[in-house]
């Protein structure tokens, strides 16, 4: 109690502290408030029109009245050092650049109207800055103020202190990572830290000790969630896709790294969301549910997606499928292409290959190129296929063809020079060609063989 009215008396009104003293119903209920919740707490400081105006309601209750302590920090007769009203806000966001619409929406429209004095706040916004090792600009650390305001609004001691020191030692998170939970999760200092325990050993005993790193930097808008919440979808999840099978190893691992890879799935509705999606990708490719359970596994993400009957459908014509078993075994191949538009990405990609081939080479062909590599389709067209072509275009005679296209789609930044160069001297191809026909002598072999 003594800390709460603490936080009150550093307001600049001192109503709630005055219906506080005279909260209890008797003259005796209301001495013991005074002397060990109030008169008792040496270092309470107020403003001049504070005394005044306390000391008169608890002379009417015939209450003791003290002279109350002034912060030697502060020059009272300094009107600019404290804030005023809607001010305050304004202050705020002219200083630190905070947007009204963010800072009422984690802290309230009513958001710093009642707020400390301005040395306090700045008090705070350098702590952070110290805390989390901003130390190349203020502009870094007003961005993460503009992110998540609430840093200015509450305590070092009581709040943020042990928030930080909770991150940095129970959830073992860097100052790094713990800017990116304050960045995408504001929220999380409206929590007691014990709640955020709570939720945190929750995860550990579901997800297993070193997953909950990973998960805080990736999805920290977890701890948002309650665990009552979180836990029917892990049961749903692990009930749906069969982990307790004999044929899986470790249930938790291959939950935890669902969850890992897209935290998002915890935050869906089980009846309007994962079951219908989860339904259709199954039913719709045919798949028994050890492949379904690995196609899951291995690109989760395809369940944020609202419209996989339009890329199902896209792919079979496009693609020129024959059955539902090719289009099943190129979604196994390459499964990220259902997280991939089909008009900026999937459908610009062929129309490109199709154009760079030219036309002595027909777009049936060029279509089977990605029918037979799908991984040609996620590619980035603009910021590794285009770029690349660029380069080599006028050395392979401006024309497309697999082999270049395998090549520009293949390799990593740092080893696509030595493969550039390689391609334009003819090496790749020739060591295209040479892996060819040792494929199909080694088949002939073993069909002359058998």
């Amino acid at each position: 109690m003594i800390s709460s009215l603490r936080r009150v008396f550093l307001l600049p009104s001192s109503r709630n502290v005055c219906r506080n003293v005279c909260s209890s119903s008797s003259r005796s209920r209301r001495l013991v408030t005074w002397n060990h919740q109030v008169h008792g707490y040496p270092n309470i400081f107020l403003l001049p029109k504070q005394q005044q105006q306390l000391s008169s309601s608890l002379s009417s209750l015939s209450l003791p009245v003290r002279q109350f302590s002034l912060s030697s920090e502060v020059v009272l007769d300094k009107e600019e050092n404290y804030l005023k009203n809607e001010d305050n806000q304004q202050w705020v966001m002219d200083t630190f650049g905070v947007q009204r619409e963010r800072m009422e929406r984690y802290l309230g429209k009513n958001a710093f109207i009642n707020a400390p004095p301005k040395h306090i706040l700045w008090e705070r916004a350098n702590w952070v800055q110290d805390q989390l090792n901003l130390t190349k600009d203020d502009q870094e650390r007003n961005r993460l103020i503009q992110k998540c305001p609430g840093l200015l609004h509450h305590s070092i001691e009581r709040k943020l202190g042990p928030l930080f020191h909770f991150f940095r030692i129970r959830c073992t998170l860097t100052e790094r990572e713990i800017i990116i939970v304050l960045s995408r999760s504001p929220q999380v200092l409206v929590y007691k830290l014990d709640n955020l325990r709570h939720k945190v050993t929750f995860l550990e005993e579901s997800l297993g000790i070193d997953s909950v790193c990973k998960l805080l930097k990736r999805a920290p808008t977890l701890l948002n969630l309650k665990p009552e919440s979180l836990q029917p979808k892990f049961d749903y999840l692990t009930d749906r896709l069969q982990l307790d099978n004999y044929d899986v190893e470790n249930p938790q691992s291959m939950l935890t790294d669902i969850i890992i890879r897209a935290p998002s799935l915890l935050s869906m509705n089980i009846e309007t969301k994962l079951e219908p999606t989860l339904n259709q990708i199954q039913n719709r490719l045919e798949l028994d549910t050890h492949r379904f359970r690995n196609l899951i596994h291995r690109s989760p993400t395809m369940v944020y997606r609202t419209n996989l009957e339009d890329h199902f459908t896209w792919l079979e014509k496009v693609l020129q499928l024959k059955d539902l078993q090719e289009l099943a075994l190129i979604i196994e191949r390459q499964p990220t292409i259902l997280n991939l538009s089909i008009d900026t990405n999937l459908q610009s990609t062929i129309d490109f290959c199709i154009e760079m081939a030219g036309d002595d080479v027909p777009e049936k062909e060029v279509v089977g190129w990605f029918r037979k590599a799908p991984r040609l389709l996620v590619a980035s067209l603009e910021n590794r296929l285009k770029p690349r072509w660029a380069q080599i275009k006028d050395s392979v005679d401006g024309k497309l063809d697999y082999s270049t296209l395998t090549c520009m789609a293949k390799y990593t930044p740092l080893d696509w020079d030595q493969a550039m160069e390689r391609l334009v001297h003819g090496i790749y191809k020739d060591n295209n060609n040479n892996n060819k026909k040792k494929k199909k002598k080694k088949k002939e072999t073993e069909e002359g063989g058998g």
